[in-house]
């Protein structure tokens, strides 16, 4: 449907290590589709950093610093893949000694420091957005039979979000910062009053329980 409406526009699909398999990276490349994925470590990819893993470790000994952070790249082939792949690795030592996280892409620009922190890294933002979304206004509640009708609760929920976002939420989505803030701010909802009575703002407070305060008729 998007190639059909949009057929120059480039896709890029970006996923932790569960989608990183090697039937969704074929099909990728067939449809010309760019991919990013994590890529749990192994011995052989170790080895292929190896020397700026070194140092990278090296260097934070010298320096006397509490943490230095590097990239590498290499082209790697598990057994299950068809043919070689590039592989980008975060390393990041510290006196507790080396964190490495690896990458997969079939993007043939842009650095490993770029894939990883700018490209990679931003779907932790998304991942944010989606948290709001479920802990304040219960949003994964899709118990209806049909599934037009769990489609509509979520967009309902996706109104009432936007009604009663977090402050600060949309100024911090237009500029593009982060929303970690946003996060532990709790989101403000409007409850039906008794006949008679003020409209009063219930907050939903983001805690393992679920639990819900109100604040005084305004």
């Amino acid at each position: 449907m998007i190639r059909a409406r949009w057929p120059e526009t480039r896709i890029l699909i970006r996923g932790d290590s569960h989608y990183g398999r090697a039937e969704v990276m074929a099909w990728c490349e067939d449809d010309g589709i760019d991919y990013l994925f994590g890529l749990s470590g192994n011995k052989v990819l170790q080895r292929l950093v190896d020397e700026a893993a070194d140092d990278i470790r090296t260097r934070r000994a010298l320096e006397h610093k509490p943490v230095l952070r590097g990239y590498a790249e290499t082209y790697y082939k598990a057994k299950s893949w068809k043919l070689e792949r590039r592989v980008c690795a975060r390393i990041q030592a510290t006196a507790m000694g080396l964190d490495i996280r690896f990458v997969v892409t079939n993007l043939d620009s842009g650095s490993a420091e770029h894939l990883y922190d700018v490209i990679y890294c931003a779907r932790g933002q998304a991942e944010n957005l989606i948290k709001i979304h479920k802990g304040q206004l219960a949003s994964d509640r899709t118990s209806c039979r049909s599934p037009i009708a769990n489609q509509v609760r979520l967009v309902l929920h996706t109104a009432a979000y936007w009604l009663a976002r977090p402050p600060g939420l949309r100024r911090r989505l237009s500029r593009g910062q982060p929303v970690a803030g946003a996060c532990q701010q709790s989101a403000a909802r409007w409850t039906m009053p008794p006949r008679g009575s003020s409209p009063r703002r219930t907050r939903q407070l983001q805690t393992p329980a679920r639990s819900q305060v109100q604040t005084q008729p305004r």
